[in-house]
């Protein structure tokens, strides 16, 4: 698989930000943030976000 964003990852699981916020608890706003920003997601959110959407997390926190 080629890298993504974390955008890029959400939208290949075909979920909306909203789906995603609700599959990992927090608010729409925090995940909306941490899409922008995916360095600022805390390391244990990282992985729930990570096992959520089938994915590494190289493929959102350390994507160019």
């Amino acid at each position: 698989m080629d890298k993504l964003t974390l955008r890029g990852a959400r939208l290949a699981r075909e979920m909306t930000q909203e789906q995603l916020a609700h599959e990992c608890g927090v608010h729409v706003n925090t995940y909306i943030a941490w899409e922008k920003e995916p360095n600022k997601i805390p390391v244990g959110m990282a992985l729930r976000i990570c096992e959520v959407l089938n994915t590494s997390i190289d493929h959102i926190i350390f994507c160019p």
